[in-house]
């Protein structure tokens, strides 16, 4: 019975190092069932025994780590879940993001920890039933999850009766056609969504590259649950990054924690609470925060500021550490330990400030110095990325993803031609730069070249071809079907 309880926890230990899993002595069963499932699927003897072998003894590849997170991870879903959170979209949070968006015409959504696909969809929904004003829009609607398999249940979109629980019958037959198989959801509404992998624990965000930034509405119900409590913090910070001002966050009602995000203020409507962003409201500021011309009723809500905790004011002393003092006063070693971990927590304040000390004493660091452009590029710093990307490649540094990332940043820019010229040079360095090919087309499109960019385009349909479907959605976000559909619709017919 101990050696089993010792394999538990061994277990539990290397699913926190590897995934960020939180799988406490209540949830071992939880945890054995879904290594076990994994296994299975892996081709692995699913004996306790065997499976930590496999996890102690070898570094798992990420497509695997994926497989393992994917069983662990596997969440009850359906349409139009929790009532609150429902009614609240309709009557409060929508109208107010379109009321406030009105000049730009332009609504960012993000459904983090998608599952099957019910939740973004439901929003979909929502905006095509409630708000059929706004149907010019240019309105992004992102899902992500860590399990590929549910990202292709979503992407095919049939469901069974069981994830129309809650759902108008009404509602259903409007926007989705019967089959044997189950209910499909209609093109009008899968259109709507873009789905892709994401690792919360791991990933990349906030960031333009993945759509992951300047977020109007931030869902991510019953996910957070599964993470250590240093993970949920860590998360809850960088989704707080990626809010726009005065956006929203809706988390599970059963998942609200004041410690976790702590640096939203909190919203109570319609039976439940809810986070928003509010930077530009007064911390004990109790108001209708729906203006008069909202296309909806007003409706009054109490915005209170969640208290900070301790936890807080111990970041806030990390962050005072003086990068000029460890510089001056410490070994080596000692500073590019100080880097990596602001570098690691995304301190981009820190990073910003000590600036000219990077360039002055890093520049030749290579390897830290492009995450550092990475994350100006990723927080939208763009006079920040190019002072150091510029000084970078003064040293006569070539790197495709440096000349990559500088291209995306001339784009956001509108400066079209260097955009082009920095593809070309990150394609040359790396032939099997898609991205590159697909940008660059963009622009010949723009430019009226349509020859030369069906060239770029045919080349990256011919280069996806040859990959396989799991190094596809691993390396883009994104299922090979879909990245070779978003290529074909750009081509254009000279005929």
């Amino acid at each position: 019975m101990s050696h089993l309880i010792d394999l538990y926890t061994h277990l539990e230990k290397l699913t926190e190092e590897y995934l960020g899993l939180s799988f406490p002595k209540n949830r071992h069963k939880d945890l054995i069932k879904g290594l076990q499932n994994a296994a299975k699927e892996l081709g692995i003897d699913p004996s306790l025994e065997s499976i930590y072998s496999f996890l102690s003894e070898k570094q798992p590849k990420p497509d695997q780590l994926n497989i393992i997170a994917g069983n662990l991870t596997i969440g009850e879903t359906y349409f139009f879940r929790e009532r609150p959170a429902i009614v609240s979209l309709k009557e409060t949070i929508l109208p107010e993001i379109i009321n406030r968006k009105r000049e730009t015409e332009t609504i960012r959504i993000w459904s983090a920890g998608c599952s099957s696909g019910e939740e973004p969809y439901t929003i979909a929904i929502m905006l095509k039933e409630y708000f059929q004003e706004i149907s010019n829009w240019n309105i992004s609607i992102l899902a992500t999850d860590i399990s590929p398999k549910a990202i292709q249940k979503a992407i095919t979109g049939i469901y069974s009766e069981w994830s129309f629980r809650e759902t108008d019958p009404l509602i259903r037959k409007k926007y989705f056609e019967k089959e044997i198989s189950g209910w499909r959801v209609k093109k009008e509404i899968k259109n709507m969504v873009d789905f892709g992998y994401l690792n919360l624990a791991t990933g990349n965000f906030p960031s333009p590259l993945n759509k992951t930034s300047d977020i109007d509405l931030l869902l991510c119900r019953n996910v957070l649950m599964y993470f250590t409590p240093d993970n949920i913090i860590k998360t809850s910070n960088k989704f707080y990054e990626c809010i726009s001002p005065e956006g929203w966050f809706l988390t599970s009602q059963v998942e609200l924690n004041d410690e976790y995000f702590g640096k939203f203020s909190r919203v109570s409507d319609s039976g439940g609470i809810f986070y928003r962003k509010c930077n530009k409201l007064s911390p004990v500021q109790s108001s209708i925060f729906l203006t008069s011309d909202s296309p909806k009723r007003q409706k009054k809500s109490a915005i209170t500021k969640s208290p900070q905790k301790k936890l807080s004011s111990k970041t806030e002393k990390k962050s005072e550490l003086k990068f000029e003092t460890v510089v001056t006063e410490s070994k080596q070693e000692n500073t590019l330990n100080l880097l990596n971990l602001k570098i690691k927590e995304r301190d981009i304040s820190f990073l910003k400030d000590n600036i000219d000390l990077l360039i002055r004493d890093h520049i030749y660091d290579f390897v830290h110095i492009k995450q550092v452009c990475k994350l100006f590029a990723d927080f939208g710093l763009f006079e920040e990325f190019k002072k150091v990307t510029d000084k970078l490649l003064s040293t006569g540094t070539d790197d495709s993803e440096i000349y990559y990332l500088y291209g995306i940043v001339d784009k956001e820019k509108g400066n079209y031609e260097s955009a082009k010229k920095n593809f070309i040079r990150s394609l040359y360095l790396n032939h099997d730069d898609i991205m590159s090919m697909i940008h660059i087309a963009n622009i010949l499109i723009m430019e009226k070249s349509i020859d030369n960019a069906n060239k770029y385009l045919d080349n990256a349909i011919n280069l996806i071809n040859d990959k396989d479907d799991s190094e596809v959605l691993e390396k883009y976000s994104i299922s090979k079907e879909r990245l070779l559909d978003s290529i074909r619709s750009m081509k254009v017919n000279r005929n």
